[in-house]
């Protein structure tokens, strides 16, 4: 059984981001962040369930993608 910490160091990094505790996604699969009143986001991937972003890593995500605000 792999832990999701041990799955995040066996993915590359891009496209694999850990947007929360629970989640580790691909960011290339992504088709919209939706904000959320919290600081954080929804990641809605072309197929799957919708995955919180955490505001810590909603923080992360504006800097690595140039969004400011």
């Amino acid at each position: 059984e792999l832990r999701l910490a041990e799955l995040e160091r066996r993915l590359p990094c891009p496209p694999f981001e850990r947007l929360h505790r629970r989640s580790l996604v691909n960011m290339d699969r992504v088709v919209r962040l939706e904000p959320q009143a919290s600081g954080g986001y929804l990641a809605h991937p072309d197929l799957g369930a919708v995955v919180d972003v955490s505001r810590q890593a909603a923080r992360l995500l504006r800097k690595r993608m140039g969004i400011t605000g």
